[in-house]
């Protein structure tokens, strides 16, 4: 987003309300009356195909600019169809659809954001990074995305992910200005830490 400083009060105005991303060069007129810049749109489609068979791969959403569709993970549940990121009135959070795109619908609110779903693979549990609580924790829900539960309470808490027996979620907490790589319980608990300075998503 671009800002606009006045000097010498330091009053800090925005310019626009869009979605856009701005950058790259930046220049004003003589005049102060006119602005150059680059802008960039994001747009993001969700495609499936055969591992044998990638060039016969299918676009199976259309969204629109700013949609970020897919942007932060997409993850299989256990009766073939997607949980992934959407925005929705402008905030991230979880949808789901069959494998071919129809009946989608949004399984979490707008009014927090919601990112990274994990799926136990029994399809009991969905595990999922989320802000409803004032910072990014590790939520449960269940795969409908009821019942809410936060697993997770010291604050930078991100990016987890189950493990293949259902029991872990592992993940990244940002702790005295480093990451470090944890786990916890599915049922919750005390987190355990596995490494320190983590710098990949769990995955």
């Amino acid at each position: 987003r671009l800002w606009h400083l006045s000097l010498p009060n330091g009053e800090v105005q925005g310019l626009g309300e869009d979605l856009d991303a701005y950058g790259g060069a930046l220049g004003i007129s003589n005049d102060g009356q006119s602005v150059l810049t680059i802008q960039s749109h994001n747009q993001s489609n969700i495609w499936l195909a055969d591992f044998d068979s990638l060039r016969d791969a299918k676009q199976i959403t259309s969204d629109a600019l700013g949609k970020y569709t897919g942007w932060s993970a997409l993850e299989w549940t256990p009766d073939n169809r997607i949980i992934f990121t959407a925005m929705a009135h402008e905030i991230e959070t979880l949808w789901i659809m069959n494998a071919d795109g129809s009946n989608r619908k949004q399984l979490l609110p707008s009014d927090y954001t919601n990112s990274y779903p994990s799926i136990t693979d029994d399809g009991r549990w969905l595990i999922f990074q989320s802000d409803k609580s004032g910072s990014n924790e590790v939520w449960r829900a269940n795969p409908d995305g009821s019942d809410l539960r936060q697993l997770t309470t010291s604050g930078a808490n991100s990016q987890p992910h189950v493990s293949p027996d259902g029991k872990w979620i592992v993940f990244v907490s940002r702790q005295n200005g480093r990451n470090e790589l944890m786990k916890i319980s599915v049922d919750g608990g005390e987190a355990i830490r596995l490494a320190e300075n983590a710098n990949l998503t769990p995955r």
